[in-house]
């Protein structure tokens, strides 16, 4: 009596029980996640994947302190260094991901051509009849599967090795009696860890970001990464506006005696010996030029933002498990268990709905809505440039009902045996030896994927690497060194020890306004946009002369300084807005350029994202000449 009381689902769930099928979507808990949730998440992760290097870069008043030696002088140029480290241990973790999977995936082609036998080659496999449709689909949704999962360890490990060296950081604020040079080591290991984990994370969440439309995915995500440095340099910003000013006047602007010291006071000073004259009596008693303060009190205010920092890790981590939470939720619907029972008339349009047992197929709002819903993911339409591999281009083309149907035994009402009817199964034969077709051409087609992704995507990767070069390049070194006019003239803070922390502000704002205005721009309908990319990132190597003549620390007294923060501050703003343009436009347009196959899209993601790595790692070496050449410049 009490297994009559089982109720449907109960039964359903039995069945299932020792099979090997996925288990239907209908009795899994269903996460429903809208739009407005997932573009939220895609822009946590932005902020996110670059939090810690936000961070590292917009706190140069903690760290010049931690790594000022006892003689009041930096030990290290540690900007410089900070940038090198991140860029190059992502470079070269990056670069050691895409060989090896390359060098994977050339082994796999060797095996399988090597084996020889039936199963080696799909044309064989057709001629034999071993291409039964469940097989396949059952082989399509433990291939989805894994790769979602590939993904999950791909973003969630490295989040979670970023929570810990931050936290560590964190810690580090509240020991301010550690030596100089055991906090730089401990500093550089930690931003090597995080560049390593950064870039894979990336990679991974570009790719999962690539399941869902430009608007709610990929935007987001770069956006966010903006929102993350207008964040932190906000946050930074806030923390020294808290902060005793006295300091910065007495090292910059006072005199020895006491007496404040202007620019227009330095102006006077004409001649070569006054000048030398002065900066003799700016030497201490101790006969040193102290540049520096060491740490000797907490700093509350980044302790404060360290820990914040921690809390949206943490929250990354959340908000992707919801997500791949919902992938995998979405690849289940795809497939479903479907049990007839049933004769099915040959003409009828149900002819594809029926089976004589329990099999794995497509589910009916795939095959016969596949022509009205092409170009969707996950059920979101009209977004034909997004590649979806678990909706799209992993399973077989759209199929007709007679198609679907000759993979199953059906009835002749006209005979009380059951057999395939000739017409059904001709067009099985042909869809059969269509299938295989298409799997042994895209097999040999895999060795030239590399090289053919990298061509089809070589304008946007070229715009990448060349604007990131420029930017980390004059970013953070150069624009840390930018002065206003006004400096020591009056004891207004924005001009004077606000000025820098404002600055970072300020670039981060522009750049997170450049991201948002490329959402504006019709990438489909612009012609030659590769080659338009290609061109602006080019002239952006006219913001060196730009920059150059903006009032710095570096040769402030040279004749070719235009005198005006109006000038700088509208060089540093259009150097902001079009790196935010030209990168965000780049990510947007290369999945347009590629096959709407999962394993291009996972390509283009590497390389793409190595691009990235290259050119900020680029600029960060590129950074060291140029401050050199700058100062024959401008003495």
């Amino acid at each position: 009596m009490e297994s009559n009381d089982m109720t449907a689902e109960e039964e359903e769930n039995a069945n299932h029980q020792g099979t090997d099928f996925p288990v239907p979507a209908s009795v899994i808990p269903a996460l429903h996640l809208s739009d407005g949730m997932i573009r939220a998440i895609f822009l946590l992760l932005g902020v996110g994947i670059l939090l810690p290097w936000n961070a590292f870069v917009s706190s140069k008043p903690y760290f010049a302190a931690r790594l000022c030696g006892d003689d009041g002088e930096d030990i290290v140029n540690f900007e410089q260094y900070f940038g090198l480290v991140w860029n190059f241990s992502s470079v070269v973790s990056l670069g050691l991901i895409i060989a090896g999977q390359a060098i994977s995936d050339h082994f796999k082609r060797v095996r399988s051509l090597s084996r020889g036998d039936i199963s080696a080659n799909p044309l064989n496999r057709a001629a034999h009849g071993n291409t039964p449709q469940n097989s396949e689909l059952e082989s399509r949704t433990s291939t989805r599967s894994g790769g979602l999962d590939h993904s999950f360890f791909l973003v969630m490990l490295p989040l979670s090795i970023y929570m810990a060296v931050f936290s560590m950081q964190a810690v580090l604020v509240l020991v301010p009696k550690m030596s100089p040079e055991k906090f730089l080591v401990l500093t550089l290991c930690g931003l090597a860890v995080c560049g390593t984990c950064g870039a894979i994370a990336t990679a991974g969440i570009v790719s999962a970001a690539g399941l869902f439309p430009p608007n709610i995915g990929i935007n987001p995500f770069f956006s966010g990464q903006a929102l993350g440095g207008v964040a932190v340099s906000m946050a930074n910003f806030v923390a020294a506006t808290v902060e005793d000013p006295s300091s910065y006047f007495e090292q910059h602007c006072a005199t020895p005696n006491g007496t404040l010291v202007t620019s227009v006071d330095l102006e006077r000073i004409g001649t070569l010996v006054a000048r030398l004259d002065y900066e003799a009596q700016s030497i201490g008693e101790d006969g040193g030029n102290h540049s520096c303060s060491p740490y000797q009190v907490l700093d509350w205010a980044v302790f404060s933002y360290f820990v914040a920092g921690c809390i949206v890790l943490v929250l990354c981590l959340v908000g992707f498990h919801l997500i791949h939470t919902y992938q995998i939720q979405r690849v289940r619907e795809d497939f479903e268990m479907v049990h007839d029972t049933q004769p099915v008339v040959p003409n009828e349009p149900e002819a594809d709905e029926v089976s004589p047992s329990i099999s794995l197929e497509l589910n009916d709002r795939i095959n016969t809505g596949s022509l009205e819903h092409e170009g969707t993911v996950g059920g979101y339409k009209d977004h034909p440039s997004v590649v979806s591999s678990t909706l799209r281009d992993e399973r077989a083309p759209p199929t007709s009902a007679d198609q679907l149907s000759g993979s199953i035994s059906v009835d002749d009402p006209t005979s009380s045996s059951n057999h395939c009817l000739r017409r059904v199964c001709e067009s099985a034969e042909e869809l059969a030896n269509d299938n295989a077709l298409d799997e042994f051409v895209e097999e040999y087609t895999d060795e030239s994927d590399e090289i053919a992704v990298l061509s089809a995507i070589k304008g946007p990767v070229t715009c990448i690497f060349l604007t990131f070069t420029v930017t980390l390049c004059l970013f953070p070194s150069w624009v840390s060194e930018l002065r206003s006019i006004h400096e020591c003239k009056n004891h207004f803070r924005l001009s004077n020890d606000l000025y820098v922390p404002f600055s970072f502000l300020f670039f981060n704002v522009g750049d997170l306004l450049g991201r948002m205005l490329a959402e504006r721009i019709p990438v489909e309908r612009v012609r030659q946009l590769s080659r338009k990319l290609v061109v602006g990132a080019l002239m952006r190597v006219f913001f060196f002369p730009m920059f150059l003549l903006c009032l710095s620390t570096v040769g402030s007294q040279s004749n070719f300084i235009l005198r005006s923060d109006i000038y700088s501050l509208t060089v540093q703003f259009l150097f902001a807005v079009t790196n935010g343009v030209l990168v965000s436009t780049s990510f947007m347009w290369s999945p347009h350029l590629i096959g709407n196959t999962s394993h291009m899209q996972e390509r283009a993601s590497e390389i793409m994202t190595f691009a990235v790595c290259f050119g900020l790692l680029s600029g960060s070496l590129l950074a060291f000449p140029f401050l050199q050449v700058a100062s024959l410049i401008l003495q």
